[in-house]
């Protein structure tokens, strides 16, 4: 069933019993009401009775009786007039509440002035969830990426993510049990763990496993870069706990800082509900990182239900990788746009902006 389809059902519900309520005619309960009749919006968001609605969300439609007199419409939200604070066209009415919407049920109203003057009455409602923050890992990287460590050296694994969460790292080799590492929250949203490489311990392609749990959010990750440990001694020096390290010193000739995205291009369609970002940078770079999404109506020269997705800075690791994910949040139509904008920053230094434009597919 199409949201549109649902919308006319709502409505046709809501007036039996009570006459052709709104529409200016006078009915008896019970009487069928012709489905030509009912009003026509089409696409709302939020989807009537959907539920999980975050309390951020923007209300829209899409009018599908001709062009709409912008005049005539009225919107009422939880019985509050709010007309004056929502975009209205000829074709499409839009609302971005100025606060959170309340938990629970809430309600919409759309009247206007359809063919021949009668008003039209769209009404239907959803459920707001209460607000809640997600728990999510950013990147897992560690200190043997590059080279392998020795006897003696200090193995660091790093987590990136929410910060104030109970965090576990494991070192996982083929044919042990994963080894749980002591793990710390040295600063807001970055957990470190480090162990003394011991004589012996020897293994190639080992892994390093992240988890972070807050309340009863729980979620997992692993590092891209495999790990190893040799028998001959090496010196990787590791930075004090609850310190940042300085960035290593690069060539900005060789070693470009604006962000590049290496998984995505602009124009590329996503087929699934959230994405992952993946890019390149200097290494040791902080890259600001912002997705909103929004619907483009009238060929793109307005969008409507805006939303901002990611506003995050994530640090590249010592490839100068960086990655992070976009969550899906709502009901993201197809053909609805995320757009991307990435900038790095390197001690003063400052790259100009990155940007993408990714379109929602079906």
């Amino acid at each position: 069933m199409n949201s549109s389809v649902q919308v006319k059902r709502a409505v046709v519900t809501g007036i039996l019993g009570l006459g052709l309520w709104g529409l200016g005619v006078t009915g008896l309960p019970g009487l069928p009401l012709p489905i030509a009749l009912a009003q026509q919006v089409s696409d709302p968001n939020p989807e009537p009775d959907s539920r999980q609605v975050p309390p951020d969300t923007s209300i829209s439609g899409v009018f599908t009786e001709g062009q709409v007199n912008p005049s005539s419409v009225r919107i009422v939200v939880n019985d509050r007039d709010v007309t004056s604070q929502s975009t209205i066209t000829r074709t499409f009415f839009s609302y971005k509440p100025s606060s959170p919407l309340p938990t629970g049920r809430n309600t919409v109203r759309v009247t206007y002035a359809g063919a021949g003057g009668a008003t039209r009455t769209v009404q239907w409602s959803f459920r707001v969830q209460p607000p809640q923050a997600q728990v999510k890992i950013n990147s897992i990287t560690h200190n043997a990426d590059s080279q392998p460590l020795g006897p003696g050296s200090t193995f660091l694994a790093t987590i990136n993510g929410t910060p104030r969460a109970q965090a576990t790292v494991w070192l996982v080799r083929e044919g042990r049990a994963p080894e749980a590492l002591s793990t710390q929250e040295v600063s807001p949203g970055v957990y470190v763990a480090t162990l003394t490489v011991r004589s012996g311990d020897v293994f190639r392609n080992g892994a390093v496993v992240g988890r972070l749990q807050r309340n009863e959010q729980l979620v997992y990750g692993a590092a891209t870069q495999p790990v190893e440990f040799v028998n001959t001694a090496t010196n990787t020096p590791v930075p004090p706990v609850g310190t940042v390290p300085s960035p290593a010193p690069t060539n900005p000739s060789v070693t470009p800082l604006q962000p590049q995205f290496t998984n995505h291009r602009s124009g590329d369609e996503i087929r699934t509900r959230g994405f992952t970002l993946v890019g390149q940078t200097r290494p040791g770079a902080v890259v600001q990182i912002r997705v909103t999404s929004q619907v483009p109506v009238l060929g793109g020269v307005i969008t409507v239900a805006p939303q901002t997705l990611v506003n995050q800075d994530v640090v590249a690791d010592g490839n100068g990788r960086f990655e992070i994910a976009v969550p899906y949040r709502g009901v993201v139509p197809a053909g609805a746009e995320y757009r991307v904008r990435a900038v790095g920053r390197f001690g003063n230094e400052v790259s100009a902006p990155t940007e993408l434009v990714l379109v929602q597919g079906r």
